[in-house]
């Protein structure tokens, strides 16, 4: 099987998208398809060789091809800008196929497909990562389609009532590399090397700090901290992500609030990124309820917290109870502080119900990999 990866990311790009899209690319090429993946010629902020920077085989070819881009400047508004960007990628997606036809396209990115959805001979498969709210304006091309693959239940019940065959739809939620958490180091010696004390507890959020323009509950983490902090001082809390400027203001918020022993990591290289979470007593998810967290996302670092094999708090979302439960996690209710230090708390003075649900989940985390999403992806192609 020959399959065009589209992708409108920088790459490499230091957002998680990044990393998905390189994981399975390098996954279905482990499960037998030839892969390449097309990508937009942008200038982007790590010059590093993406295979490198991911930590995958070059196992699939990658092609950038050209685009107008008007993405990061100051006077251009940022919609408009994107929209150009968008339509003229995919512009190049539709010629370059046109003269190199695969057997299947596989893409997250709507406008691309949109190009490609009017009669063409390979088949079209489509990943969202949300349903379009102006879902009349992607009928056409939804009809065309060949399969759909959704992170969520819920995706796949709007999709179903939307009038999509449900033969059609596969949900297929987020994954991980366990090769990446093979890390033969204790708690104690990690923190060490990253500048954290090693007999401290440490709470730890792992993500960017906003998604799509919306609140990931840092805000509520920092008051949980700060409740947490009256029965265990010595409680620490680490966050690795950014955008710095979000980070430097959170930075402000947790000194309004009175925490001490707050550490914003920043931003760092995928390969980082499981020594701070293993590093780490207890990983949070601290989600808000909204439309987008509560039914339409899969985070990577869902996976990866299980992977680390740590306790998790994590508020109560559907997207999240697809994945854990009250065996594999401290499950909170979202936009809820006292609750979510309540969870922490449990975590921090119960060891024996945090060693016993972070075992869990790292058991149940082996059936979250990338190559086992990759593959049942090929076998449901297969069928279509």
């Amino acid at each position: 099987m020959k399959l065009s990866f589209i992708a409108n990311i920088r790459m490499p790009t230091e957002k998680a998208h990044g990393v998905a899209v390189a994981k399975m690319c390098a996954a279905f090429a482990l499960a037998g398809a030839e892969v390449e993946l097309l990508v937009p010629m942008r200038k982007g902020i790590i010059d590093k060789n993406p295979f490198e920077y991911y930590g995958v085989r070059a196992g699939f070819k990658i092609k950038y091809l050209p685009c107008v881009d008007f993405l990061g400047l100051w006077w251009m508004p940022k919609k408009i800008a994107f929209l150009i960007e968008s339509r003229s990628f995919g512009l190049s997606v539709k010629k370059y196929l046109a003269g190199n036809p695969p057997d299947v396209v596989y893409s997250r990115d709507e406008f691309a497909l949109r190009r490609l959805a009017d009669g063409e001979t390979y088949k079209l498969f489509w990943e969202l990562h949300a349903v379009p709210k102006n879902w009349n304006f992607y009928k056409n091309m939804a009809a065309a389609m060949n399969g759909f693959v959704v992170l969520t239940s819920a995706m796949k019940k709007i999709l179903l009532a939307k009038g999509i065959d449900e033969q059609k739809i596969l949900v297929a939620p987020d994954a991980v590399d366990l090769k990446s958490f093979e890390i033969n180091k204790s708690k104690e010696v990690l923190r060490r090397e990253l500048g954290f004390e090693e007999n401290s507890k440490l709470v730890t959020y792992v993500g960017r700090l906003e998604s799509m323009g919306a609140d990931k509950g840092i805000n509520d983490l920092l008051l949980a901290m700060a409740d947490v902090q009256k029965r265990e001082p010595s409680a620490g809390l680490c966050i690795v992500g950014g955008p710095q400027n979000l980070a430097d203001d959170y930075k402000k918020q947790a000194a309004k609030f009175g925490l001490t022993n707050v550490f914003f990591v920043g931003y760092v290289k995928p390969e980082a990124v499981p020594l701070y979470e293993m590093a780490a007593d207890i990983l949070v998810i601290p989600s808000p309820w909204s439309q987008f967290f509560a039914y339409f996302t899969s985070p990577l670092k869902l996976f990866e917290y299980m992977a680390a094999g740590r306790a998790i708090v994590a508020t109560d979302l559907p997207s999240v109870r697809e994945i854990l439960d009250e065996k594999t996690a401290i499950i909170v209710k979202p936009g809820d502080p006292f609750d979510m230090a309540r969870g922490i708390l449990k975590a921090l003075c119960d060891e024996e119900a945090a060693d016993f649900i972070a075992a869990n989940a790292k058991e149940k985390v082996k059936n979250f990999t990338w190559e086992k999403r990759a593959q049942g992806i090929v076998d449901f192609m297969g069928k279509m």
